[in-house]
């Protein structure tokens, strides 16, 4: 599985009421209004898992028909910034290591990935160039944990595939690591 987490930059103001030990600040209210750094559009652990913390506390409510899945993007722009970017493949600030280009230029004030992404873009455990974009490992902070998302999920249509093909299939994955 794998860990959504909102990052930020440790001078950011976020940063701030997340460290400042203070209850009545939070800094996912501080959050509203901000430019957001999102992987992509539906991405599980950089959009989906965040919204579904966001609705789930109270932080903001659906905006537009519920059934409709682009309500979604009227819900973000509700509670980040109204010019809030969702990237399509091939731009430079799509996927993790995208959304966490797109907090290191300045382009937005949180970036929702999932706990190795840092580790994986910018840490020099191999020796390789990192991107120019990479900042000190320091300067980024990760808040706490908003969701954890499976990674080996399987869907099936029931009219289309026998009852035993998915039971050996579900036995089969709870086998795995």
């Amino acid at each position: 599985s794998q860990t959504s987490h909102a990052w930020v930059l440790n001078n950011s103001q976020i940063a701030l009421d997340y460290s400042d030990e203070d209850p009545l600040t939070d800094p996912y209210s501080s959050m509203s209004g901000s430019n957001a750094c999102l992987p992509g559009w539906l991405s599980p652990t950089g959009m989906l898992a965040p919204m579904g913390f966001f609705l789930g506390l109270g932080y903001t409510d659906i905006v537009g028909d519920p059934n409709d899945i682009e309500s979604l993007r009227f819900t973000l722009q509700n509670y980040f910034s109204p010019s809030i970017q969702i990237p399509e493949p091939g731009s430079p600030y799509y996927g993790h290591e995208g959304s966490l280009r797109c907090l290191s230029e300045g382009q937005g004030e949180v970036a929702f990935v999932h706990k190795m992404a840092l580790d994986g873009a910018c840490s020099n455990v191999e020796n390789l160039s990192l991107p120019e974009w990479c900042l000190p490992l320091d300067d980024y902070l990760m808040l706490p944990a908003l969701a954890e998302i499976p990674t080996r999920t399987v869907m099936y249509s029931g009219d289309h595939v026998e009852a035993s093909i998915v039971q050996s299939l579900s036995n089969s994955f709870r086998e795995l690591p």
